[in-house]
């Protein structure tokens, strides 16, 4: 298998983890919203010296696309598109839900994911917590309706990551039925979990020359829905 290097700054965290044969030889995460270009090439370096390797030995590079920060996403995803552009690397795109899903294994039940997508919204998804299968697709969401689709799983639900936080009151009830909240301490992606997924997208064969890897927002951003806003109205006044 290759050694990959993999790249996440899609929420709070700046993570980078290097991969072989299915093995962590190096991973580094740090909690703070402050992600720029030095300081996450910084830790990319300190990752590399760790594992043991330079920058020349990858044979691949992996980044979470989204949902998440629009500006984490922005940076993370071009570093990881720089740097394998200039090692000749294909590069691999995860999903940033799916990566918050591995924090939780071999559960009976349903697991839900939300982060906090803010303007009373999370991204959000919900997985078979046995085998992984995605039961609700990838979407901005407001929280009653996902609560009221996971409910319509008729399963136990074990909700995890900052949407959970963000908006206790609309998921929870006292007793904690059907949907129970996940620890804290499972709601920031591991950048291992990323490395791990990049690993089996070149497996599969679904890695990308880095010019057609594109970020998944799920929503416009605030530019982009003040643009789509402007736009309309002067359709309205022709």
């Amino acid at each position: 298998m290759p050694l990959i290097l993999a790249i996440d700054t899609a929420t709070g965290t700046t993570g980078v983890a290097l991969i072989r044969d299915g093995a962590i030889l190096a991973k580094e995460h740090a909690e703070g919203s402050r992600r720029s270009a030095e300081k996450i090439f910084s830790t990319i370096d300190g990752v590399l010296d760790r594992g043991g390797v330079t920058k020349d030995a990858l044979e691949g590079v992996a980044v979470t696309t989204g949902p998440g920060a629009f500006t984490g996403l922005r940076v993370g995803i071009a570093i990881a598109k720089g740097l394998a552009t200039g090692l000749g690397l294909k590069i691999a795109g995860v999903s940033t839900l799916k990566a918050l899903s591995l924090n939780v294994t071999a559960l009976e039940g349903i697991l839900a994911v939300a982060i906090d997508a803010r303007k009373g919204q999370v991204y959000s998804a919900a997985y078979d917590g046995e085998t992984g299968e995605e039961l609700l697709g990838e979407g901005a969401r407001d929280p009653e309706a996902f609560r009221e689709e996971l409910l319509s799983l008729c399963r136990p639900v074990l909700l995890i990551g900052s949407g959970a936080g963000a908006y206790p009151q609309m998921f929870f009830t006292e007793n904690n039925e059907p949907i129970t909240p996940g620890d804290n301490s499972l709601w920031e992606i591991d950048p291992a979990s990323v490395a791990l997924l990049g690993e089996g997208e070149f497996m599969a064969g679904a890695a990308l020359p880095p010019e057609l890897l594109a970020p998944r927002y799920l929503r416009l951003s605030e530019a982009e829905e003040k643009k789509a806003a402007g736009t309309l109205g002067v359709s309205l006044k022709i």
